[in-house]
């Protein structure tokens, strides 16, 4: 392992969570994991629990263990993005950015270090998002590379304009999704193995665990925090973040790939109630722009429902007549797809399948 050791730096980001910060440690710097030794770096937001004690008692042991502790705590997300800033300044050919509440498996090492001899510009070592087969398609590896850990990155991707991007992104909670977006704008390489090494530790139950506090903002007096980020939320964040991608028709997939996984809306159908209470906001149109074509006119076909049943009380009109009124009917030729709404008929060419070019 000698060879990587000299290519990849480890950063693992913490703030106020010792019980699992050691519980990270543990599996990191266990007897058979393949990056015991690597130089790795805990970005410490200010902690004020016993993280400074268990990352002094695991030193004694490693000492390639470094800690940083910022005597401000910068908030969670830029310290991702500080770490990433520093993987860029190690001088190593990678970076890997961890968390501090996850679980590792590194018995299918050998292919990180098979990807990384083979020049990847990303190995995505996390996968729980893609259906069968489908580890290659450019919308899945967005979605999957939002988690922090899912991607060991070459740090020549972390120029000015994406280090940049990253921090005037922090609210968004998406910011190490601008390396991702240069990654797929660039066609560079995206490989993903076939066997995860990271588990997200949300799907893992922990009985012994204290109440994990995944809030974006804590630490901060939420009576001060701008409203911009204050509101922030999954979606919202993400459809800004997805206009990095030059493909509009790329950026379409990654929102109807995300919005319907299972641990964010599952359905077009919440997603469309979710919308209904954004409707009289900014994110409303934000989110809208960025959304396949006919979801766009069935989210608006959603709100003028509503509205006839919020403005004249329509709760126990006959749902069919209403829905042969205000509906629309789906019908395609070979070529086109042709919605017609109120009688009035729409022509759409037909999108093509996303190949995979990497």
């Amino acid at each position: 392992m000698k060879e990587l050791k000299s290519k990849i730096s480890i950063f693992l980001i913490t703030y106020n969570r010792a019980y699992y910060l050691e519980r990270t440690l543990k599996q990191i710097l266990a007897d058979d994991s393949p990056i015991k030794d690597f130089d790795i770096t805990i970005l410490n937001n200010a902690s004020t629990d016993e993280t400074d004690e268990i990352i002094s008692k695991y030193q004694k042991k490693f000492p390639n263990l470094k800690h940083i502790k910022h005597p401000i705590n910068i908030g969670g997300n830029a310290n991702i993005v500080r770490a990433f800033e520093l993987g860029a300044q190690s001088g190593k050919e990678y970076v890997w950015v961890l968390c501090d509440d996850d679980y590792y498996d590194f018995s299918n090492w050998d292919e990180v270090k098979k990807a990384i001899n083979e020049g990847a510009d990303c190995i995505g070592v996390a996968n729980y998002v893609f259906p069968q087969d489908q580890l290659n398609n450019p919308a899945y590896q967005f979605l999957q590379l939002t988690f922090v850990p899912a991607g060991i990155y070459k740090t020549n991707i972390i120029t000015d304009t994406v280090l940049t991007n990253m921090y005037d992104t922090v609210y968004t909670m998406f910011q190490q999704s601008c390396m991702v977006a240069s990654l797929i704008n660039k066609n560079k390489t995206i490989v993903f193995l076939q066997k995860p090494i990271v588990k997200n530790g949300f799907h893992v139950k922990d009985e012994n665990a204290p109440v994990l506090d995944c809030s974006y903002i804590r630490g901060s007096n939420f009576d001060e925090v701008s409203f911009r980020r204050k509101e922030q939320n999954w979606i919202m964040g993400f459809s800004n973040i997805v206009r990095l991608l030059n493909d509009k028709n790329l950026q379409q997939e990654c929102m109807k790939v995300s919005i319907l996984y299972p641990d964010i809306c599952g359905s077009w159908d919440k997603f469309y109630k979710f919308m209904w209470q954004l409707r009289n906001t900014i994110y409303f149109y934000e989110i809208m722009a960025v959304l396949p074509q006919e979801h766009r006119i069935r989210l608006l076909n959603y709100i003028f429902n509503q509205r006839l049943i919020l403005n004249f009380g329509l709760k126990n009109i006959n749902k069919k007549w209403l829905q042969q009124i205000i509906s629309f009917r789906n019908s395609k030729d070979k070529k086109h797809k042709i919605i017609t709404i109120w009688g009035m008929k729409f022509k759409f060419k037909r999108k093509k399948k996303i190949k995979n070019e990497h």
